[in-house]
């Protein structure tokens, strides 16, 4: 999926010129007080209310390049109560997502807003989350579920386990994590590499170099990427506040 950023951009104008922020990346720009309030201007005026599937295309066709077919998908995956239409902020929420992928600001979104990305997946009065549920979270915003089904594996969890928050928000990690920062080349991808260039290197070349047999040992080569996502956090209650949801 690729996120146009016309509409964001033209819409969070004001929040950049306001705190005076020009060159922070999107997410910033919208999930701060300035942009929370251009966006919840924006919505407030539209004639027709609420928002339903007509405005929701329209919405999505401007943001996204999303087929109808997947925009509609995702307005289901939203509209979670099946009301038919969707609150404000949850539309939000749902931009705010788009802006932190386009971003690579995915962890820090799901430290802010894990509670109300569970809400969005959630059993309902269960307050669990279905493995099936989650992923069909995922595919409807075009995030790779590979590692949500690695994690999985690795807690020993059954594919029919109803998560709780604290699970669902440890697997939901990492899988923005790996969003977030991929991880490099392999090391058997390199040393694949390394080892092609040596083979076809001519002995006078092998001269002017060590011997493969003699090389360095190589430690830590791929190493685990060690984000946390709470020492990127700002401090930003405005937008926080129209999240009023409250998980056991």
């Amino acid at each position: 999926m690729k996120l146009r950023t016309e509409f964001l951009l033209t819409v969070c104008a004001k929040s950049e010129a306001r705190s005076g922020t020009s060159g922070v990346n999107l997410f910033d720009m919208l999930y701060c007080e300035e942009g929370l309030n251009a966006m919840e201007h924006w919505f407030n005026a539209r004639e027709e209310k609420p928002f339903r599937e007509t405005h929701f295309l329209p919405l999505m066709r401007k943001c996204t390049d999303l087929s109808d077919f997947e925009i509609l998908t995702l307005f289901d995956v939203f509209d979670f109560e099946q009301r038919g239409y969707i609150l404000f902020r949850d539309v939000f929420l749902l931009l705010a997502l788009l802006a932190a992928r386009d971003s690579k600001a995915t962890t820090k979104l799901l430290y802010l807003n894990g509670p109300d990305i569970f809400r969005v997946c959630c059993l309902g009065i269960a307050r669990r989350v279905r493995p099936y549920d989650a992923v069909r979270f995922l595919e409807a915003l075009n995030f790779n579920e590979e590692p949500f089904y690695l994690a999985m594996d690795e807690l020993g969890f059954p594919d029919d386990k109803c998560l709780n928050i604290e699970e669902f928000t440890l697997l939901m990690f990492a899988v923005f994590s790996a969003w977030d920062n991929p991880p490099q080349d392999s090391f058997l991808e390199r040393q694949a590499a390394r080892l092609v260039a040596v083979t076809t290197s001519t002995p006078t070349d092998l001269d002017d170099k060590r011997s493969v047999s003699q090389t360095e040992t190589v430690k830590d080569i791929v190493t685990e990427s060690e984000v946390s996502p709470r020492k990127h956090v700002q401090r930003m209650g405005p937008c926080r506040k129209i999240f009023r949801c409250s998980i056991s």
